[in-house]
């Protein structure tokens, strides 16, 4: 079954060490979706529209995922922190060929490379607990090996 690429994402990055796939103190879980209702330091990535790019030649278009990684934290300098290695390890991707991943046991992909969109920065803060969003957005071309 193929994995959305905000499945993928998350999966390379807990394989780089960058962040976690559990709860608990000095941790960053991450998940792929929406940020669930806790209090806590979280990253969450979505996926987003996909960008087209026209082949000239051809008249084809080759469309390529996108995604945005959400980080919610309790200060805005830890925040930015992680959106840095965040960014420092889907940047370092195709810098010496793909980077296998495996996701959910089942499947395995290949990232050959993530371009930034947009630069991270500060969205808002949550209303309740006034912990910090900072957003970033990428796009990414992968595919599953066969």
């Amino acid at each position: 079954m193929p994995w959305p690429q905000n499945y993928v994402i998350r999966q390379f990055l807990i394989d780089q060490g960058v962040l976690d796939n559990v709860d608990g103190d000095d941790k960053w879980p991450v998940t792929a979706g929406s940020l669930p209702a806790t209090v806590d330091n979280r990253v969450s990535i979505q996926n987003t529209g996909g960008e087209l790019h026209p082949r000239l030649m051809t008249g084809e278009e080759n469309e390529y995922p996108t995604f945005q990684v959400m980080i919610r934290a309790f200060r805005e300098d830890e925040g930015f922190q992680k959106a840095s290695a965040i960014q420092a390890a889907l940047m370092a991707v195709g810098n010496g060929g793909g980077v296998e991943v495996l996701v959910e046991g089942t499947d395995t992909y290949v990232l050959q490379r993530v371009h930034k969109t947009s630069s991270f920065s500060k969205v808002g803060q949550t209303d309740d607990t006034r912990m910090q969003l900072i957003s970033g957005n990428f796009k990414v071309t992968l595919y599953l090996k066969p």
